[in-house]
Parts: structure tokens; sequence; C-alpha cells
């Protein structure tokens, strides 16, 4: 008897003492609840009250970046539920970022210039050395090209360099004492910035200088039944997709695409059958094409968005800005500011934090 109870209490103790592994990926077989899931990411309430996260991008095969408002940044890895915190080798703080490849290329402000940081070394070297009392405001990359907008504090532009390989030549000719540059593009022929409320420039590899594109328009019905003009002075996204320019604006919950310089907006809008009479997010910050799609978001609503072709844009609301159970509101804000891609899943920087869905649920 005393032998029976003896291996019983083995058993009952073996049981319980079984490791159990640990995943960040609870979209996994066995999770019955579908659509966005956290990313493991978490944030102390200083980087919360801050604006969270701003910034996404992707590197390697599977690795992150995310850069938050207080200019901190942090690295994941796919599989994994921690998050490593990016020491900068001064005392600064992150304002713009661009991935390039392997390299990962940071804007920082007070030891000011542009850092370059090689994950695979973990090493930091001083790509660009700039006076203290400028800031570098977007970083873009494509093709092998960096382009990079330097304004005088946080009011003019006063530089825009573009560098390939070993060289450097500046192009900010045009754009120069303009406002600071809010979003910038970078095509292998084309380069877009926008402005605060100044609008959208444009310049290509043939021109000398920058030139400001007609802002786009449209009639807004009020509460009087009457149509008024509202011009779309605010851009700030930018995306090109299926040979188009697409930009998002401020305010008016505007979208519009353009395929050349002469030709008019054309707008584009909610799916209507999926969203009828749904308007889009009254202020759009983000437009990415990652695997072939071209996703957007904003704020109010701040649910993330994708376009589909011949319908219009779809929200993903699926258990956005919930806990992986689906039983509980975890979103500190309602906003999306950003978004990247590893193999099949998607990644955006919304809610505060960051976000994940796959790309099999997306429409």
């Amino acid at each position: 008897m005393n032998r029976a109870l003896g291996l019983l209490l083995i058993a009952l103790l073996s049981s319980c003492s079984t490791t159990v592994p640990v995943t960040s990926d609870p979209v996994g077989p066995g999770t019955p609840i579908k659509g966005w899931h956290t990313a493991g990411l978490v944030l102390s309430e200083a980087d919360k009250d801050a604006g969270g996260v701003q910034r996404l991008g992707s590197f390697g095969k599977d690795s992150l970046i995310a850069v938050t408002a207080s200019g901190k940044a942090f690295l994941g890895q796919q599989g994994r539920i921690s998050w490593d915190s990016l020491r900068l080798p001064v005392t600064g703080r992150i304002t713009s970022m661009a991935v390039a490849d392997s390299v990962i290329y940071l804007g920082v402000l007070n030891e000011s210039g542009i850092w370059r940081y090689v994950p695979s070394r973990k090493e930091f070297s001083q790509f660009l050395k700039l006076e203290p009392s400028f800031r570098v405001t977007r970083l873009a990359w494509n093709g092998g090209v960096l382009t990079a907008f330097i304004a005088k504090d946080y009011d003019t532009v006063r530089a825009v360099y573009r560098f390939s390989g070993t060289s450097r030549v500046e192009i900010g000719q045009g754009l120069n004492d303009s406002e600071a540059t809010t979003m910038s593009l970078t095509t292998p022929k084309v380069d877009f910035a926008t402005s605060y409320s100044h609008g959208l420039w444009r310049r290509t590899v043939e021109e000398t200088a920058w030139s400001r594109l007609p802002d786009p328009f449209f009639y807004d019905r009020y509460p009087d039944g009457k149509d008024y003009l509202q011009v779309l002075g605010k851009p700030r996204a930018l995306a090109w997709y299926q040979g188009n320019l697409w930009v998002g604006y401020l305010i008016w919950s505007q979208i519009h695409r353009l395929s050349g310089v002469d030709t008019p907006w054309v707008s584009t809008s909610a799916d209507s059958v999926v969203f009828p009479g749904r308007k889009l997010p009254q202020d759009i910050f983000t437009l990415k094409v990652l695997n072939g799609r071209l996703f957007g978001g904003g704020q109010t609503p701040g649910t993330p968005m994708v376009y589909v072709d011949g319908s219009g844009w779809r929200f993903l609301r699926t258990n956005w800005g919930m806990s992986d159970d689906g039983r509980k509101v975890t979103c500190g804000m309602d906003i999306t500011l950003d978004f990247a891609a590893i193999q099949d899943t998607l990644y955006v920087a919304g809610c505060g934090g960051v976000y994940k869905l796959p790309f099999d649920q997306v429409p």
C-alpha cells in the first residue's frame, strides 16, 4: 500500500514539473482566437506616455526593430517573447530610421547626425556628423540609395543628401527653407517628400530642383446639406503601388493616388460592400507595400487597413487591440503608425505597441 502511494506521488510530481515550451507566436496551432495578437514588446510607462512605438522595420530573415516616440529602439525576433533594448553609443534620441537590408540607419538628435548599425556584428559607426542645432527629420532607402532630409532645429529644411555607395550629393535645391519634411519616399527615378502644411514635393533624377505638386481637392458635404470645396494640403503618408503614387492626408479621411504629374488625382475609399457608408480614418499616417499588398492606417479609427483591388480599403478588425485570448482591451491609444513584414507575418506599430497578424488572414 505504501509503495503504491509512493509511486502515485512520484507520478503526480513528475506531471506537475513538466516543462512547457514558451512561444511568442500566439497565433500558432491550438489558439482559438484569430486576428491580431501582441508581439511581446513591453514598454515602460514613460515610453507609453510619450506615444509608444512610432516606427517599425524588418531586417535579416526574422528580425524587427521598433523605435518609440521617446527615441528609444528595441530589437525583436520572430519566435521570441522578449525584445532587447538597442543602446546607442552616444547620448541622444532617435528621430528617424531607414532599414537597408542588413544595415540600419538612425537619425539621432543631440549627438546630431546619422548612425549606422550592423545587427550581425552589433556594431555602430557614425555615418554623418551634423552640428547640434541640426536634425535628421526623415531617412528613406530604396535600391541602394539612402536619402536624408536635414532640418534646422524643428523648422525648415536646410539640406537633402543622397548617398549611393561612397558618394554623397546635396539635392535640396527648391526644398531649402521650406517646412521640415514629415515623410519621404525614394524610388529609383523619383524622390517625394511631404511638409507639415506646404503640400507634396517631387524631384526626378533628371531635375536639379524640387517642385511642389498640385494639391488634390474634394467636395465635403456639411450638416447644412451644402458641399464645400476642401483642399488637401497636409499629406502625411506615401507609398508607390501598382505604378501609382498613393498619398494619405490629415483631417479629411482621404487617400488619393496619382499615376503621373499631369493626370488628375483619384480618390480611394472604404469597401462599400463590407463597410457601407464608412469613412477612412480621419488622419492617415502610414501607407506601406509589403508582400505585394498595400496597407494603411492612422487614427479615428486607428484600425489597420488593407487595399483590396477592385473594391477599396478594408479594416483588419479581428481581435485588434485585444489580448491574445480576445477577452481584454490592451490598446493604449487607437492609432496605427507603421507596418513591417517577416515572411508570412504582418506586423504593425499600433495601439502604442506592436501587434502581428498572419498573412493568410489578410483578405
